[in-house]
């Protein structure tokens, strides 16, 4: 684990101009004072964060340039890991509040980004103290000597150390984490209280208005973790750290707790001796104390922020117990979770946190396929309404309306439930997640990403989170920053098989394929046999026509498990590239008949992947008008998609088929249809080198084939490399041949012909 270098800018050797800026330099209108993090003018004085201080030192000195995306990140964060978004921040940051000092009217763009390029400031700025620059550089009107000379000297006394010792009483904040505290009474029974006095503590001050408090999961992430205080905070974003400690004295319980700065410097300290029935009460006095040190809340206030929900210890101690079940997302963690929620009402029947608590658990089982929802209606509905009548301003609450109507499919009404638990509390990272999730499944994939990041911001060592926040990043043509999430999430937890699964497949559909063998294979030496892995590995091969290779291994995994729906889709694709009908015929045969895969117990979506496949296989063998007959026996037009995670879907099949057979207003419409869902997918964000592609077939399909050309040029532009499977597509029949398209098609086997690869191993075995 890397540890911040947190003394001054990285890289400063040699380097006479950044230094003179890290001295103290003007802005504007105002003087910038890096080393205690101030920038004061006639209008207002405001202190940065460290790093967004260096972030503003390395753009002041080079004022009116372009400064790239990875200069500051080498130039701030050095060999610290650090993904896109902390920069991201760190320039939010900056342009939310230099105006306040700067000008406090002006609409002026302060800091421009310059795509694919970097960052400018448009503000100029010169050393304060630079032997080659004069005070006559400062604007008519302004003076900025005597304001340098007293900072100037407010520097020597820093130097010599009389701030540390008349430092203000309370330093405003607006981060906080609160880190597991650390059980020293040699009891392993102890270690839950320990544990449940930080999460409590943390969910305390998350009900405080404009304090932002990093999540359980990241905070927990340093638990028996050797980390300095500079290198959590970095990682966690904040400004502030809360740690502490419980010991047994007597027959009471001690807990010492202090509250440090991200640079490590100690703001307060206290010790306080409580029996274990007080503890409740004593996390909210604690509480009370860092606010107050903090300058976050008058004293008045604090009662009403900090209001305990329950004054039953037990009960609340079974609350935890079962949100920590919740949160372990395993089929017999949600019984387990219900049972602890169900005890703690039975102890406190106004404890509202517990209703929620339990109806969430019953949610995530639906969602999960665990139970029916004739099962658990009336029990979430029951739990969630008596939750709201104890408490109606309670954002768990709210947000256990928005999962349990998200469960119902009823996307848009979970939509605003969501947004207002989170208007009530923005600190509720369950939230953000369900709201980024709901977001998705409306085709919202912008707005999504930002429900994940704010959900990230407030949680960034939670993989899960991560994992998320990369998949969607890819879902909207940017590979690049997804990447970098998803590799987050697997070094933070590398025993994790998802972060592999879409490292490999995400390469794929981004034509990075030797990242895809690499991360695949990586995969599987942790998990060998993963139908997930091996089906990447395989899709890899068939873009690269490796086709003895691609067999074994989608094969295998076809014999591990012959019901995974992606992988039989992969299987077609490999035949329908190499050209082998009678494999495609053998594999067809092998699923029964569509109507046997369209009845009551039949596999969810088979049906609609093998009569995509059937309509195919009667286009290539030039009998279109079974094809028709076959779609119109089903009578299931919604089971007629237009497409699915960018591949056609059989509705653009049977299209074709009408339009082969005459029947043209009838084709015509169901295009118009597709092209319909296509333009929605591009307006919602959805840029992927598959969804580009399949926008491009439909365009070439309706007839314009002009907007056809330029999105194929897009797809691969971003990575698409599946020219083998297109080339025998028969939607691409009329018009492969045709320029521009064959150029287009001659450069992807190019490119794919040129990747250098190594012999990749198969199902972990070197």
């Amino acid at each position: 684990m890397h540890k911040s270098q947190t003394n001054g800018l990285q890289e400063t050797s040699g380097n006479s101009r950044l230094q003179e800026f890290q001295h103290g330099f003007v802005l504007g209108n105002a003087y910038v004072k890096p080393a205690d993090g101030t920038v004061s003018s006639d209008h207002k004085t405001i202190r940065l964060e460290p790093k967004v201080m260096d972030v503003l030192v390395v753009l002041a000195c080079h004022h009116g340039e372009v400064v790239s995306r990875q200069s500051l990140l080498n130039l701030v964060w050095g060999e610290v890991f650090v993904t896109d978004d902390v920069l991201a921040r760190c320039i939010y940051q900056l342009r939310h509040e230099l105006p306040e000092v700067l000008e406090p009217n002006s609409t002026e763009s302060f800091i421009s980004t310059l795509r694919k390029r970097g960052y400018k400031l448009n503000t100029h700025a010169h050393p304060a103290l630079s032997p080659n620059k004069q005070t006559t550089d400062a604007k008519p009107g302004h003076s900025y000597l005597p304001i340098a000379l007293i900072v100037s000297f407010l520097a020597i006394l820093v130097a010599t150390g009389w701030w540390f010792m008349h430092r203000p009483a309370s330093l405003p904040v607006n981060s906080i984490a609160v880190l597991p505290f650390s059980n020293m009474t040699g009891e392993d029974s102890y270690e839950y209280l320990a544990d449940g006095f930080s999460e409590q503590l943390s969910h305390a001050l998350a009900n405080v208005p404009d304090l932002r408090v990093a999540a359980r999961t990241s905070a927990f992430y340093f638990k028996n973790r050797q980390a300095e205080i500079p290198y959590i905070a970095e990682q966690l974003s904040v400004e502030s750290l809360l740690e502490g400690s419980v010991r047994r004295n007597g027959a009471l319980l001690r807990v010492t707790v202090q509250l440090v700065r991200d640079d490590g410097f100690h703001i307060w300290s206290g010790e306080y001796d409580r029996p274990q029935s007080d503890i409740l009460k004593l996390q909210s006095d604690i509480a009370q104390e860092v606010l107050v040190e903090l300058g976050m809340a008058e004293a008045a206030q604090l009662d009403r922020l900090l209001n305990n929900p329950t004054s039953n210890a037990a009960a609340y101690d079974l609350y935890l117990r079962g949100r920590f079940q919740l949160e372990q997302n395993q089929p017999e963690s949600y019984p387990q979770a219900i049972s602890l929620f169900e005890q703690a009402i039975t102890l406190d029947a106004g404890y509202a946190l517990a209703y929620t608590g339990l109806a969430d658990a019953y949610s995530l089982q639906l969602a999960r396929g665990q139970l029916s929802l004739t099962d658990i209606s009336d029990k979430v509905e029951t739990a969630i309404t008596r939750a709201l009548q104890l408490d109606a301003q309670l954002a768990e609450a709210h947000a256990s309306r928005g999962l349990q109507l998200f469960t119902l499919n009823q996307y848009a009404e979970a939509e605003s439930h969501l947004r207002q638990a989170i208007r009530l509390n923005q600190n509720y990272v369950r939230a953000h997640v369900w709201l980024g999730l709901d977001l998705v499944l409306q085709d919202r994939f912008s707005e999504a990403i930002e429900a994940y990041s704010q959900a990230q911001l407030l949680d960034p060592l939670d993989p899960s989170l991560n994992r998320n926040l990369g998949a969607n990043l890819m879902l909207v043509g940017r590979p690049d920053e997804g990447f970098i999430y998803l590799k987050r999430a697997q070094q933070i937890a590398p025993e994790h098989i998802t972060a592999y699964r879409l490292l490999s497949s995400w390469n794929v559909v981004y034509g990075r394929l030797a990242k895809a063998f690499e991360w695949g294979n990586l995969g599987l030496q942790r998990f060998p046999d993963d139908i997930n892995l091996l089906t990447n590995i395989g899709s890899a091969h068939v873009a690269l026509g490796q086709w003895e290779a691609a067999g074994e291994v989608l094969n295998h995994a076809y014999q591990l498990n012959s019901d995974d729906l992606i992988l039989l889709d992969i299987l077609f694709y490999f035949y329908l590239a190499r050209g082998d009908l009678a494999g495609l015929d053998n594999l067809l045969n092998q699923q029964g008949t569509i109507h046997e895969l369209f009845g009551e117990d039949a596999p969810f979506g088979k049906g609609r992947i093998v009569l995509r496949w059937m309509l195919i296989r009667h286009l290539l063998n030039g009998t279109p008008q079974q094809a028709i007959v076959l779609a119109n026996s089903l009578n299931h037009q919604k089971d007629l998609l237009c497409g699915s995670f960018g591949e056609p879907g059989a509705r653009l099949y049977l299209a074709y088929a009408l339009r082969l057979t005459g029947e043209n207003q009838q084709a015509e419409t169901l295009l118009a249809e597709c092209v319909e869902d296509i333009n929605r997918i591009r307006d919602s964000g959805g840029i992927y080198p598959r969804s580009l592609y399949r926008m491009a077939l439909t365009w070439s399909l309706a007839g314009d084939q002009q907007q056809a050309e330029q999105l194929l040029s897009e797809a691969v532009e971003l990575g698409w490399r599946a020219y083998r499977q297109a080339w025998n597509d028969p939607l691409w029949a009329d018009i492969k041949l045709q320029e521009p398209f064959r150029s287009i098609f001659n450069e992807v086997r190019q490119q794919v012909e040129q990747i250098p690869l190594s012999e990749p191993t198969v199902s972990g075995k070197q």
